[in-house]
């Protein structure tokens, strides 16, 4: 009996690595405005990932859709994967609305990537070296849901299984061994960042915001991570001001009439609120300044439009800086991520390495269940019952090592294997 190393029931592909693409658009290829036509909600995606999954014959599918990239990635048994493209584009365009738009936006702003490339690109979009903000956190979170969401939708297999789990551990040994997520890129954090190189001590300092949007939040809470805990917000809304310290556990909401009040005794103020015109000014500072007996005040100004008058910085005492200053600071940090995110290229290289050779262990999987079960029926004709299990662990092993070890680009038949093996 000759040794069929597919087994009775597995497809003729069997032996060959599983076809992974990815394809797409993202922030480097698409306007906003074409990126906003393409994106879906959590609805969408679960509504349409069965329908283009069972249109393109692709069993395995997820969609990852944010405000900066619409990718769907997949795996197929068979690694020839190359015509999907025009499928993907014409099942998605057909589905989404309107068709004739998608499909034109598609065309011109698209990428499509086929087996280690697409793997490797995987890895780093997990890893947040693909983001429009380098080293940036909120992409993992998207991740995640993504592959949930195809799970939800029966469209997650163990081969995209298999390729999520393993990006998500790029992406924290990324995080972990590189610098690139330890300076940060979003104002908020710039400006306590200043705050920090312009007071020796942010424990011994009096924070004001004036705010308690997103802006006057992200800032609140990197300045509690400093241990800055004497802080005010102010807001014309006492509730949201109110919830805000509730939320940092520590501080305390002032009613917007007492401003003045509390920077009087202010080291560090910062204003994040949408206003037409300054929310301190001249005259303001004029009816406080004397009171401050001449104490430093770094004053940060989130705001656009400005909250804060530019004039205010004629008094020596007060150091104002705005958000040019900040971007500033902003772009000295992206240039320190960049160089993190070269340091991040040999992670991905030996982790794409991994996952491949990993692939191709578990692609004979079968092939060595099938040779054991060949062997024991084969045997058992011809050796004794208590030889049998001791010859057939031993030319298992012998089959398994020589697989696995085996160059895949190779194109050697299993079969020969068998017929070496048996020989001795």
């Amino acid at each position: 009996m000759e040794f069929d190393p597919r087994g009775p029931h597995s497809p003729s592909n069997a032996n060959l690595l599983p076809g992974f693409f990815c394809f797409g658009t993202n922030h480097r290829l698409a306007s906003s405005a074409v990126r906003e036509s393409l994106a879906l909600g959590p609805d969408e995606i679960l509504h349409l990932l069965p329908q283009i999954s069972k249109a393109c014959d692709c069993a395995e599918l997820a969609i990852l859709s944010t405000c900066n990239r619409f990718e769907i990635y997949g795996a197929k048994a068979s690694s020839k994967v190359s015509g999907h493209y025009e499928s993907l584009v014409t099942e998605y365009s057909r589905l989404q609305r309107p068709a004739f738009q998608v499909r034109s936006e598609l065309a011109k702003a698209s990428f499509y990537l086929e087996g280690e490339k697409a793997i490797e690109h995987v890895f780093r979009v997990a890893a947040s070296l693909e983001s429009m903000v380098i080293g940036e956190t909120q992409i993992t979170a998207q991740f995640k849901r993504a592959f949930a969401m195809a799970r939800q939708a029966a469209t997650l297999g163990p081969q995209l299984q298999h390729l999520s789990e393993s990006a998500l551990k790029v992406a924290k040994e990324v995080r972990t061994q590189t610098p690139i997520g330890q300076r940060s890129l979003s104002l908020g954090h710039a400006a306590i960042e200043l705050a920090g190189s312009f007071y020796s001590s942010l424990k011994e300092c009096k924070l004001v915001i004036v705010g308690a949007g997103e802006m006057a939040r992200l800032s609140a809470h990197h300045a509690v991570k400093k241990h800055l805990s004497n802080l005010v917000v102010v807001n014309r809304s006492s509730e949201r001001a109110s919830r805000l310290v509730a939320e940092l556990g520590c501080g305390t909401a002032a009613p917007w009439h007492d401003l003045a009040r509390h920077i009087e005794t202010a080291d560090i103020v910062i204003a994040a609120v949408n206003v037409q015109s300054p929310i301190i000014d001249l005259s303001f500072i004029e009816t406080i300044v004397e009171r401050r007996k001449n104490r430093r005040l770094l004053a940060i100004d989130l705001g656009m439009p400005r909250n804060l008058d530019p004039r205010i910085a004629n008094f020596e005492p007060i150091f104002l800086y705005e958000l040019d200053d900040l971007h500033q600071t902003i772009k000295t940090n992206l240039a320190h991520r960049s160089n993190a995110a070269d340091a991040a290229r040999p992670i991905v290289a030996s982790s794409l390495q991994r996952f491949v050779t990993r692939q191709g262990h578990r692609k004979h999987s079968p092939a060595i269940a099938n040779f054991k079960e060949y062997l024991y029926r084969t045997l058992s004709r011809e050796l004794p019952d208590k030889e049998v299990g001791r010859v057939v662990a031993r030319l298992t092993g012998d089959f398994a090592r020589e697989l696995k070890s085996s160059n895949f680009s190779e194109k050697k038949s299993v079969t020969d294997f068998v017929k070496r093996l048996t020989t001795h």
